[in-house]
C-alpha cells in the first residue's frame, strides 16, 4: 500500500508540504547571518525540492513536491519574539510527525521525516558560520546543531 494525497485532509497535506521549509527556516532563524543566509535559503529550496534518499516515501514526497508552490499571504512573524516563533515551528513539526505516523507505513513515515531533516541539514551546511573575511569558521554552528537536535526530536526520529 502506498500512501497518497487522498489519505490526508487538505490542511494535513499543506502541513506536510510546509514541513521541510519550516525545518529550514528554524535553522536559518537560530543563527542568521546576512552573508550566509542566501546560500542557506538556496540549499533549503534545493533540498526541499528533492525526493532523493526518501526510501519507501519517495512516491509520497514526489507527490508533495509536485504540489509545492510559493506561500503567499500575511507574515505576522515580526510580531512574535524569536523564542515563541521557534517553539511554534517545532510544535508544527511534531504535529506533522504525528500525522505521518498515523497515516503512513513505518517506512514511508521514516522516509518522509528523513527528507524533512535532510532539508534542515542541507540548510545548516550551506554556509560557513563564524568566519572573518573568509577565514576560519565552522560548517554548522553550535546553535544550528542544537536546532537540528530539536528538529530530530520533534520529528520523532
Amino acid at each position: 500500500m502506498t500512501t497518497t494525497k487522498s489519505d490526508f485532509s487538505e490542511e494535513e497535506w499543506e502541513s506536510l508540504i510546509a514541513a521541510p521549509w519550516i525545518a529550514g527556516a528554524l535553522i536559518i532563524g537560530v543563527d542568521f547571518h546576512l552573508l550566509g543566509s542566501p546560500g542557506e535559503i538556496t540549499a533549503m529550496a534545493e533540498s526541499a525540492g528533492s525526493s532523493e534518499a526518501t526510501g519507501e516515501a519517495r512516491s509520497l514526497v514526489t507527490e508533495m513536491i509536485a504540489d509545492m508552490n510559493p506561500q503567499t499571504g500575511d507574515d505576522d512573524s515580526h510580531e512574535r519574539d524569536n523564542e515563541e516563533w521557534h517553539a511554534e515551528l517545532l510544535m508544527l513539526l511534531s504535529n506533522v510527525a504525528s500525522i505521518v505516523d498515523r497515516a503512513c507505513t513505518v517506512g514511508e513515515a521514516g522516509g518522509y521525516k528523513r527528507w524533512v531533516l535532510n532539508t534542515a541539514n542541507a540548510t545548516a551546511e550551506a554556509s560557513t558560520e563564524g568566519r572573518f573575511l573568509g577565514i576560519g569558521g565552522e560548517r554548522v554552528s553550535d546553535k544550528e546543531r542544537a536546532a537540528l537536535d530539536e528538529i530530530e526530536t520533534a520529528l520523532k526520529l
